[in-house]
C-alpha cells in the first residue's frame, strides 16, 4: 500500500494504492491521518486504485471520520473502485464518505464511485508515505 499527499486549497487529497489490509493500517492511518493534520477543511481521499480493501482498514476510516468531524473537518471518498465501492455498498458505510457525510441514502447524494473524476496515475513508494508538497 502506497499513499500520496498533495494540498488542493483548503483540502488534502490523499490517493491510495495498493491493498489495504490489516497490514496497511499503520500506513493508512499515519497518511490519513497526517492529511487531517495539514488540510484546514478536511480530506479527499483517491481511492481509484485501490485492488483489495477489508473491514480493519474501514474501521480505521470510520474512527479517523470521526477524528475529522470533532475537528469540523471532513473526510470524503473523491474516486473509488470497484473494491472500495462493494464494500461501501455491503456496510451500508457509502454515504458517511460522500461530501457532507451526513449520512443521506445513496440515492439522495450519488454513490462513493461518483464523488470524483478519473483518478491520477499511481504515485508514491510502494509501502509508505509520499507527500508531494514537501518533495518526499
Amino acid at each position: 500500500m502506497s499513499a500520496t499527499l498533495r494540498q488542493d486549497g483548503d483540502r488534502v487529497v490523499v490517493t491510495l494504492c495498493g491493498e489495504l489490509d490489516l497490514d496497511a493500517e499503520a500506513v493508512l492511518r499515519e497518511a490519513v491521518g497526517q492529511a487531517l493534520r495539514r488540510s484546514r477543511t478536511g480530506v479527499d481521499l483517491d481511492m481509484a486504485r485501490i485492488a483489495f480493501w477489508d473491514c480493519s482498514a474501514l474501521n480505521v476510516l470510520l474512527d479517523l471520520r470521526c477524528a475529522a468531524r470533532r475537528d469540523g473537518k471532513t473526510l470524503t471518498v473523491r474516486a473509488a473502485g470497484p473494491a472500495v465501492t462493494r464494500l461501501l455498498e455491503l456496510t451500508g458505510t457509502g454515504p458517511l464518505f460522500l461530501p457532507g457525510g451526513d449520512g443521506l441514502p445513496p440515492d439522495a447524494a450519488g454513490s462513493p464511485a461518483d464523488a470524483g473524476g478519473e483518478a491520477p496515475a499511481p504515485g508514491g513508494r510502494a509501502g509508505g508515505i509520499t507527500d508531494t508538497a514537501r518533495g518526499n
